[in-house]
Parts: structure tokens; sequence; C-alpha cells
């Protein structure tokens, strides 16, 4: 119940903010992702974007691990870029631009470096990350902020890490991705708050499906 009513206030903040903000005709449109959490897609759906009639001038926001969803219950931002399943959708509208699977990182002389594929339960005894912010995660490692942090811990082989393919591509010298096989795919989501029916979301929502991939992205 607590937890409806935190997201009910956020909404009518959200509202109200939205509210004074359109008034405004040259009022920018806020995205937030986490650093390299696009897959390689923000320059094709900016540049789609800028040929909308109404576009506005996009404002770019980075957030930590875990945050992007808060972003827009609570209006700091318009539109995101999130991961499902990891980012919490409910209160969201939300698209799909992308399908992919998960990958193990580890490094070049690990174990299962050489293996074409792994499941989850391969992974066990392993050291995994502990994400900064992010309650009830599974890992037992050192605490990391990000994809660097991670990759950098890897390298050093205080850990390994799983995550969808896009977020740690190219990979650095020394590492190697090794598809993981049992966990559903990875969904790289285009969200808003679902209260917000503004024309200046609208807009950028539909430049960005003219240019998300189909199918599901497998290596």
């Amino acid at each position: 119940m607590q937890e409806h009513g935190r997201h009910a206030l956020n909404a009518v903040g959200a509202a109200i903010r939205n509210a004074r903000r359109a008034g405004h005709a040259q009022v920018h449109l806020r995205l937030v992702l986490k650093p390299g959490g696009d897959a390689g897609l923000l320059s094709g759906i900016l540049a789609e974007y800028a040929h909308q009639p109404d576009a506005r001038r996009v404002d770019i926001l980075f957030s930590g691990p875990a945050d992007r969803a808060g972003f827009l219950r609570d209006g700091r931002a318009d539109v995101g870029l999130l991961y499902a399943p990891f980012d919490p959708l409910d209160g969201l509208a939300h698209e799909t631009l992308l399908t992919e699977d998960r990958v193990v990182i580890v490094p070049s002389g690990h174990r299962l470096a050489g293996h074409a594929s792994v499941r989850m339960s391969d992974l066990e005894g392993e050291t995994l990350p502990r994400w900064k912010g992010v309650p009830g995660g599974d890992g037992t490692g050192p605490e990391v902020a990000d994809v660097v942090q991670m990759l950098h811990m890897i390298t050093v082989s205080r850990m390994i890490g799983v995550l969808p393919r896009s977020l740690v591509e190219p990979l650095p010298a020394g590492l190697v991705c090794v598809p993981v096989t049992d966990p559903p795919p990875s969904r790289l989501v285009l969200a808003w708050n679902e209260q917000d029916r503004r024309p200046l979301v609208a807009s950028f929502v539909a430049a960005a499906l003219g240019t998300r991939r189909h199918g599901t992205r497998y290596r």
C-alpha cells in the first residue's frame, strides 16, 4: 500500500510539472539512460527525431545503475532507455526497441572462456558484482557503480559479470563474453510515464519506433 501511495504522489507531482512545462514552446525534451545504455541506437533515434516538425532540443541525463524508472515517474525526465527485466516498468508505458541475449564476461584465461555457451548453473561458485544502489542483488563480490568499473574488476580476476550483450561491446582486450542460454532475453525499451500524453513525448516515441531493430539479437 505504501508503495502504491508513493507512486501516486510521484504521478501527481509529474503531472503538475508537465502541465507547467506544456505551456512553454521552447521546452526541451529530457532523455535519461545509463552511460553506454543505448545499444548504439541513440544517434539514429536523435537523427530521426530531428526530422519531426515539432522536434525540440533533447537534453541527455545519465542515471545510476537502477534509478531511471524513478526519473520518469517523478518527472525529472520525459523519456528513458531502460532494460527489462532489470528496470521496473510499473507505472510506465514502454515500447521494445531491441531484444538481445545476455552474456557472461570473464577473463580470457577463465575456465568458461572457451565455451560456446553456458547456463546459469555453470556460474555457481563464481563471484558476481554487487551493484551500487540495487537492493537485494545476488552478487557477493565488490560493489560497482557502472559497467566500466565492473570490467576493470573482471580484468583483474576479482569477479565475473552477466549483462545484456550491448552493454559490454566493444569488449576490452583480455576479456571474453560467452552467451548464457537459459535466462530470458534482455529488452532495451523506450519508456515514459503512462500518464504523460503530451505531443512532445509522442513525437519522440514515434521517431524511436521508426528506427528500432526487429527480431532478437544473438551471436
